[in-house]
């Protein structure tokens, strides 16, 4: 798969896009094919980086980002709400599943979001479960904010025997009372059940409330690995000023699901590559002085 991937990633670490016009047309139709194998399922897996997640202990981070898009896509496009600008656009969401080892961090899986998909949480789920099932990978944690941290996913990753870590909402109830009468104050910790009986410990830092359910953990051990999720706000910054996410012009999911794998793999490569933080090694690219094809060769980097 690597291999296969490689000629599209140096064209998207060279040009910041991929122009179909640039592809061969053997290339273009080969893109074609993989693609429409690759959305059979609603989440995708990367396999050659979850390889490399193999050998590297990690936490896995979940979470989403907006792509916007002006243009038609097939009519499979939803109208979002964009926070940073308080404006409303027509596009898609990129549900990412990061692992983050504490030297690298790179995704392993992604969901799009868009008008005939499954909502944010069931995405979430699907990805949890492939990930349990087909892979080996078990997380030191997992890791959300309040949209992911919903009972479903947190039973669901109980059963695994996952820890996890996710942001608590104030209108949620914890053994039938709101949380806020049970932790009234700016500080505290409690013990009780969601309404599907799993267990959990929440927390309260000021205003925010987290949720764990492994009920001998620490206030300060909680909050201490929930401060990694920033990660995949970093990844996600880097992915669309660095990477161009957005800068698939194609109109089928399928083009652009496949354009999101292009940048994952292209964020491994720049992530991976020794003492260039990605801004540097992309920029080394584009003046010649690295070859992309090397920044491929995953296994062979020492980490």
């Amino acid at each position: 798969m690597l291999a296969f991937l490689s000629v599209f990633v140096e064209k998207l670490l060279l040009s910041g896009g991929l122009k179909v016009s640039e592809l061969q047309s053997n290339q273009y139709h080969s893109l074609l094919t993989a693609a429409e194998q690759m959305f059979k399922e609603p989440v995708v897996l990367i396999d050659c980086l979850i390889e490399l997640a193999k050998s590297l202990p990690g936490r896995l981070i979940v979470d989403d980002t907006s792509s916007p898009k002006y243009a038609q896509l097939q009519g499979l496009a939803r109208k979002m709400f964009i926070p940073s600008t308080g404006a409303y656009c027509q596009g898609f969401k990129v549900v990412l599943f990061l692992w983050e080892t504490g030297q690298v961090r790179f995704p392993i899986a992604f969901a799009l979001w868009h008008a005939e998909s499954e909502a944010l949480p069931e995405l979430a789920l699907k990805g949890f479960s492939l990930l349990r099932n087909q892979t080996p990978l078990k997380p030191l944690v997992t890791l959300g904010d309040a949209g992911y941290g919903s009972q479903e996913i947190l039973k669901r990753l109980t059963d695994y025997g996952w820890p996890c870590i996710f942001r608590f909402k104030k209108n949620q109830k914890l053994s039938e009372q709101p949380i806020p009468q049970l932790i009234p104050r700016g500080y505290g910790e409690i013990t009780g059940t969601l309404e599907n009986h799993t267990k959990i410990k929440v927390i309260r830092h000021k205003k925010h409330f987290l949720q764990c359910n492994r009920l001998s953990w620490t206030r300060a051990k909680i909050r201490s690995c929930y401060a990694k999720r920033w990660h995949i706000e970093e990844v996600f910054r880097i992915l669309k000023s660095c990477i161009r996410l957005s800068g698939c012009q194609q109109s089928s999911m399928p083009s652009q699901g496949f354009y999101v794998l292009l940048c994952c793999v292209a964020l491994a490569c720049l992530e991976l590559y020794p003492s260039l933080s990605p801004y540097a090694a992309k920029q080394a690219v584009i003046l010649g002085s690295l070859n992309p094809a090397s920044l491929l060769k995953l296994e062979l980097i020492q980490l």
